[in-house]
């Protein structure tokens, strides 16, 4: 039960545009500058399956957001389209 609640109180609702994240932890929202994401990482061997945004700098919810991103079919064989986006754009800001 306890790993259970750890596990749910980690994981916020993100929400993205072109220039900032919209992280929530569903009691409070925070706009995060995209150009803060140090790296976006995947653990697939969970289920249902997290990205984690590493931050430059913390945030008010830390310097690791983790979030479910939406679903999609063949998601088990292959790696979250999203995450290879989101280091792309890394490197332009």
């Amino acid at each position: 039960f306890a790993f259970s609640v750890w596990v749910t109180m980690r994981v916020m609702h993100v929400e993205v545009d072109e220039h900032n994240f919209y992280v929530s932890n569903y009691s409070r929202e925070i706009v995060i500058p995209r150009s803060d994401l140090y790296e976006a990482t995947e653990m697939r061997w969970m289920q249902p399956y997290w990205i984690t945004l590493h931050l430059r700098h913390p945030s008010e919810f830390g310097d690791r957001i983790v979030f479910i991103p939406p679903w999609r079919l063949g998601a088990f064989w292959t790696a979250n389209p999203l995450v290879q986006e989101l280091n792309q754009t890394t490197s332009i800001w």
